[in-house]
C-alpha cells in the first residue's frame, strides 16, 4: 500500500526528509501552491503569502525531486474570483509553471469550472501526463453548460518559465 502525503509549509526540513526517506511508500505529495486559498489556516499572519514563504515552498518542492505532485485547487474557497478571467489566467500560469519546473502529475479540484479549464488548456507533449480528479456536485444542465461555456478558455498563451 502507498500513501498520499499532504505538504504544508513548515519551519525546517523534517517533513521533506521524511518523505524522501520513505519514497517507496508514497504515491504522491499533495499541496496547495502560493496564495491560492485552500481551506487551511494562513501560512503566515499576512493576508497574502510572503515572498520568503513562497521561496521556501519552491525550495521544498525542488527537494522532493521526482516525487509525483498533486496540486489542490479547492473550488469552494475562491468566492467572487471563481468566475474571473484573471483567476483562470493565474490558475493556468501556476499549472504551467509546476508542470515545467516540478513533477506535477495531478490536479485535484472540487470545481467543474477549474477541471474543464485545465483539461482544455493543458495537453502535454512530453512523457509527463497530468490526470484530473473531479468531485462533481449536481448542477442543472442548462446552468452548468452556460457557466462552463463562459470561462474555460485561457485568455493568454502559457509562458515557459525556467
Amino acid at each position: 500500500m502507498k500513501f498520499s502525503v499532504g505538504y504544508q509549509l513548515q519551519n525546517g526540513d523534517s517533513l521533506i526528509k521524511t518523505i524522501n526517506e520513505n519514497k517507496d511508500k508514497i504515491s504522491e505529495v499533495y499541496f496547495s501552491f502560493g496564495d491560492f486559498p485552500n481551506g487551511r489556516g494562513k501560512l503566515n499572519d499576512q493576508a497574502e503569502i510572503s515572498f520568503l514563504a513562497q521561496q521556501k515552498q519552491i525550495e521544498d518542492l525542488k527537494k522532493l525531486g521526482d516525487m509525483p505532485l498533486n496540486l489542490l485547487l479547492n473550488g469552494n474557497c475562491y468566492g467572487k474570483y471563481a468566475l474571473a478571467r484573471a483567476f483562470y489566467n493565474k490558475v493556468g500560469d501556476t499549472v504551467d509553471y509546476l508542470i515545467n519546473n516540478f513533477n506535477l502529475k495531478t490536479v485535484t479540484t472540487t470545481s467543474p469550472l477549474i477541471a474543464r479549464f485545465i483539461k482544455e488548456n493543458f495537453t502535454l507533449q512530453t512523457p509527463r501526463y497530468v490526470t484530473f480528479r473531479l468531485l462533481v456536485f449536481p448542477m442543472k444542465d442548462m446552468v452548468r453548460n452556460a457557466v462552463l461555456g463562459l470561462f474555460y478558455t485561457r485568455v493568454k498563451k502559457p509562458t515557459k518559465m525556467k
